[in-house]
């Protein structure tokens, strides 16, 4: 065991590790208080609640924020309001004062509007925000007819056929290529690309006009 009087002697060493008998003298290796860990506990609860992770949609660009990246408005209090105004009217637009906002973002009762902070520091900037529905940002409501089809019948019916090269990414471990593949995370590499689809093609396949090119 290295003595104190050894340590007395290289205390003015620069550049020196300190001894054990130096650390022992600070708060190195001690066990917290009980006031401190309940202040980590009470901290972590704090951040992990409903209230924290509660996720609010933005009126403006109809994103899914979280509530610390956004806050209520007035419908009026909304500055420049004129950027939001539609450029064509559609009759399946959801305009409040002549502007053109996500109803899931806007509460009729208190007239109040969720705006995420990045959407309303463009609009007092007297910017239109690149993601609101108003920049051409606006893709109406998803017929019912539309909605209950199939992963193959979309396809049937798609204008574009879009895929994307997924990966499966195992770690650098011995034995974990026979791990369950689906609890390992996926990755994509590249970009997402589009197909143009002819339906008129499909639809005479199914009716048995075309058939596939010989061998």
């Amino acid at each position: 065991m290295i003595s104190t009087d050894h340590c007395n002697v290289h205390s003015h060493v620069e550049g020196r590790s300190p001894c054990v008998e130096e650390l022992m003298q600070t708060s190195f290796m001690k066990v917290p208080s009980k006031q401190v860990l309940d202040n980590i506990v009470v901290d972590f609860l704090e951040h992990t609640n409903n209230k924290a992770l509660q996720l609010l949609i933005c009126a403006c660009c109809a994103r899914e924020v979280n509530a610390s990246e956004a806050s209520m408005y007035s419908l009026s209090a909304i500055p420049n309001q004129h950027l939001l105004k539609p450029q064509e009217a559609h009759p399946q637009h959801d305009l409040y004062n002549g502007i053109l906002l996500e109803p899931a973002g806007v509460d009729l009762e208190t007239k109040e509007a969720t705006i995420c902070d990045e959407c309303y520091n463009r609009l007092k900037n007297r910017k239109l925000p690149p993601l609101a529905l108003a920049n051409n940002m606006w893709i109406s409501k998803v017929p019912v007819e539309l909605s209950v089809l199939t992963l193959a019948e979309r396809f049937l019916i798609s204008m574009y056929f879009p895929t994307a090269y997924v990966f499966k990414l195992y770690p650098k471990q011995a034995g974990s290529a026979s791990w369950n593949p689906d609890q390992l995370y996926d990755g994509m590499k590249g970009n997402v690309l589009t197909y143009q689809l002819d339906p008129q093609l499909v639809a005479g396949m199914l009716d048995g006009k075309l058939f596939p090119a010989p061998p």
